[in-house]
């Protein structure tokens, strides 16, 4: 289109063979409008189309650069206003009349020819957007004609490529030719057998049928006209509802959108679906070709749902050069296997595109709770923190932050993953997980509120459980900016950081490990400290270790230990158990046995070691051939000796390699011994008659070198005084008792 300035422009708009010219005074009337051949709604169409370009490119310039009259103003937004309305009625009624054909073809047809029946061909392959002639213009839906050109011979291939089981191979082809012949004219009248009168037809795909009645979809309330301002996000263009009325879930693959209006693709960085709540379905999609794009992804209506849905664009960052281009985005398929009944195309708001208006702006950094670097982690840890970024709002308007979706693109699945929540300025808001286990989306009712100038942190965290996570990664990204909702709290245009990178951030990379042996080794608590121990007495301490584990708990199917006796020492421990550090047997109880020489220990228990730092203790009997003076110390080597170690949570296979020897507190065998003996204190004196409670000695018990715990039944003791005044006469002495500490052990008047 030229340039239009003030004053008498000439324009002529060339559409096939049709055309039509016109002169128009800008801020004045149009003088005369000439038509040739051209239907009047489209002539009307296009006549307001241009004068709707006219009146935005001047209307902008004159609103921003001089002081036009207020009525004149005024006049002309009402005019533009009337303008839209105008188009968009035009559209209606140019896409409303595609009921399905339910034509049977008769006639051998290719490039070149005329006929009647090449309009029905036409129409036909334009009920579905794979087949469809041209977006526009000549051939477009509305625009039919009776001439096959290279644009049906085109939609004729994509056709016959389409099903080529059914018209392809039978004639030996693997490649559509573009033909109208007996074979494709054969598969063209099985499917309009198949219409039903008064519904949007297909070609049987599943992007444009529209007949059945399992999922109904239908118009919603639409959005106002209004402006796209550059790098706004979510513009909302068109809302529908789809209402799933059979008594099973249908699932949809996705919405088939196609941009309309007197707009170029390039104004959108990218279209999107989203819910009544404003949350992304899918990720944003850029138009093909054919000015289309599938969004959505895959998502479920249960049986007696409805849903509404609003198809959003996000504009491209700078349209200077498309300011004053009226944009639209029409819904014109549903993917889906389930029967699909109502009106298709249907269009909303057209809306203006605009490079003047100055949005707010985000800018992010990364957050402090960000880990920075790839980590490593284990199964069973909780609350770790996986990617955080800090976002902070511009100079021109206050934000608010609606939702953040996370990208978990770690070979992680989502079993392996739990309680996953974004945390902001610390608080747990709740995700959700997407049907493909990646995409993770938490909302904040209401918005977060973030002043001009100031920051939130956002940071994702979660637990690790799965039980085939280990060296599995973590790994949660932003896709892309869009990815993140914000609205500014002045103009209300959705708004999104800058940026084009995909991902837009990059996270950390989080390993996990299964089974992760901190300590294997002995033990030197005083449980199991270097001690005595009896002969042939049950329940020896012959020594103790420590296992300290990280990530999961292992099993252990088998485990050996070696025992190293003094020369003194003869015969076997026998008896011997593995017990934990609240006295329950593990394992056990076996018998040693000589193995190449070695007394040797062998536990075929499986024994499972749970999380964390656990103390082991081996408890047996000494043999009676044993000599006081005897030692033995108990040694193992996990890395050889304790096998078919499995983690319990992944079931992997744990490997003790690292784990060297290592030998327990000696232990020495001891008879059983009690050494008594008088303490010297307290030391002789003299004492006046009727002192009470008078201490008259201290004994000392020492079974420091038993081997064997030792227990009095009794003790005698003899008043040996030799003064004539008490020697030999107890009688003189009253409630004489022995004490342990504060514990009398004996009672009675006198004894």
């Amino acid at each position: 289109m030229p340039a239009i300035v003030a004053g008498t422009q000439n324009v002529c708009v060339s559409l096939s063979k049709e055309h039509a010219c016109g002169s128009f005074r800008f801020f004045g009337m149009v003088t005369k409008v000439k038509k040739q051949t051209m239907s009047k709604a489209l002539a009307t169409k296009n006549v307001a189309a241009v004068l709707l370009s006219a009146a935005l490119v001047l209307g902008f310039a004159f609103s921003f650069a001089t002081s036009a009259k207020a009525d004149t103003t005024s006049d002309l937004q009402a005019q533009v206003q009337a303008l839209l309305a105008q188009i968009q009625a035009l559209q209606g009624a140019q896409s409303s009349g595609g009921s399905c054909v339910n034509f049977t073809f008769t006639t051998n047809l290719n490039l070149g020819k005329s006929s009647g029946e090449v309009m029905q061909i036409q129409k036909f392959l334009n009920q579905s957007a794979d087949t469809q002639v041209a977006a526009s213009g000549a051939g477009s839906p509305g625009n039919e004609t009776s001439y096959f050109g290279g644009l049906t011979k085109a939609a004729v291939i994509k056709f016959q490529d389409k099903y080529a089981a059914d018209i392809l191979t039978p004639v030996g082809l693997s490649k559509g030719n573009g033909n109208w012949f007996s074979s494709t004219r054969a598969k063209a009248n099985a499917i309009a057998a198949a219409c039903v009168p008064g519904s949007t037809g297909g070609t049987g795909g599943t992007g444009g049928t529209t007949t059945g009645g399992n999922l109904v979809v239908a118009a919603g309330t639409q959005p106002a006209n209004s402006l796209a301002p550059q790098g706004a996000a979510r513009v909302p263009f068109t809302t529908f509802t789809l209402t799933n009325t059979s008594n099973a879930a249908v699932t949809v693959n996705g919405v088939t959108v196609q941009r309309t209006g007197l707009a170029q693709d390039a104004v959108f960085s990218g279209i999107v679906l989203v819910d009544s709540n404003n949350i992304q379905l899918g990720t944003s999609k850029t138009l093909n070709s054919n000015h289309q794009a599938t969004v959505g992804d895959t998502f479920t209506i249960n049986a007696g749902q409805s849903v509404t849905l609003t198809v959003a664009g996000n504009m491209a960052a700078s349209l200077a050069a498309y300011a004053g281009q009226v944009a639209g985005i029409s819904v014109v398929g549903v993917n889906t296997t389930a029967t699909v009944s109502g009106s298709l195309p249907i269009s909303g708001a057209m809306q203006t595109i605009n490079a003047t208006l100055a949005v707010g702006s985000v800018s992010t950094s990364t957050s402090a709770f960000d880990p920075g670097t790839a980590t490593t982690k284990n199964i069973g840890d909780t609350g770790v923190k996986f990617s955080g970024v800090k976002f902070t709002a511009g100079s021109t308007e206050d934000l608010k932050l609606y939702s953040i979706r996370w990208r978990q693109v770690g070979s992680a699945s989502s079993a392996d993953l739990a309680n996953v929540v974004t945390i902001v300025n610390g608080t747990s808001y709740p995700t959700t997980v997407d049907a493909t286990g990646k995409f993770y989306t938490s909302t904040f009712p209401g918005g977060l509120l973030i002043t001009k100038g100031n920051s939130i942190d956002v940071y994702v965290q979660g637990d690790i459980v799965g039980s085939n996570s280990a060296a599995r990664t973590i790994d949660f990204d932003i896709d892309k900016v869009t990815d993140t909702y914000f609205v500014g709290q002045l103009y209300g245009y959705g708004i999104a950081p800058s940026g084009t990178a995909t991902p837009w951030y990059n996270g950390n990379v989080v390993t996990v490990t299964g089974a992760s042996v901190t300590t294997i080794g002995r033990d030197t608590s005083a449980a199991n400290a270097a001690q005595n121990i009896a002969i042939n007495v049950p329940n020896q301490s012959l020594g103790g270790y420590v296992v300290d584990l990280k990530g999961e708990a292992i099993t252990v199917q088998s485990q050996v230990f070696t025992v190293a006796t003094g020369t003194a020492a003869t015969g076997l421990l026998t008896n011997v158990s593995i017990v934990n550090e609240n006295g329950a047997v593990v394992a056990g109880p076996v018998d040693a046995t000589w193995v190449s020489g070695v007394q040797t220990l062998t536990f075929s228990d499986s024994v499972t070691y749970p999380t964390g730092r656990h103390i082991y203790s081996l408890r047996g009997k000494v043999p009676s051939g044993a000599t006081g003076g005897a030692t033995i110390a108990v040694s193992s080597t996990p890395s050889s000796g304790w096998t078919n170690v499995t983690g319990q949570t992944s079931g992997n296979t744990v490997s003790l390699s690292g784990v060297g020897a290592f030998t327990m507190n000696t232990m020495t065998v001891k008879a059983g011994a009690l050494a008594v003996s008088i303490s010297g204190t307290p030391v002789a004196q003299t004492v006046i008659a009727g002192t009470q409670g008078l201490t008259f000695s201290n004994i000392r018990l020492d079974a420091t070198q038993s081997g064997e715990d030792v227990r009095l039944n009794s003790l005698a003791l003899i008043e040996g005084g030799s003064n004539n005044a008490t020697g030999g006469a107890p009688s003189k002495l009253s409630t004489c008792q022995l004490w342990d500490g504060t514990t009398a052990l004996n009672g009675g008047s006198n004894t």
